[in-house]
């Protein structure tokens, strides 16, 4: 698979499971897994950039945080600004 579209980048997942003789949805699930991504019509690597890799271990670490001190419901969240909400009565 990988020398396929190492050879032909433009190739699409129905000529890829017609040659190996496989099912369409095969290739396209094996090409996730190798990290490949299909962008304007070429088969390219799935790169992160360091931002994102930053933002998904910083979302992780909230979600886990959620789950033993439950505080999502008291955040506000406005564009690009957070705000922590506290409704104390």
């Amino acid at each position: 698979l990988a020398d396929l579209i190492e050879g032909n980048p433009k190739c699409t997942t129905r000529e890829i499971a017609n040659i190996l003789n496989i099912s369409h949805k095969s290739v396209s699930l094996n090409l996730r897994k190798f990290g490949m991504t299909n962008k304007y019509d070429v088969w390219v690597p799935q790169k992160l950039t360091e931002n994102l890799v930053d933002r998904i271990s910083v979302c992780d670490f909230l979600l886990k945080r959620h789950k033993s001190h439950p505080f999502l419901k008291q955040l506000l969240n406005g564009d690009e600004k957070w705000i922590v909400f506290n409704n104390v009565r």
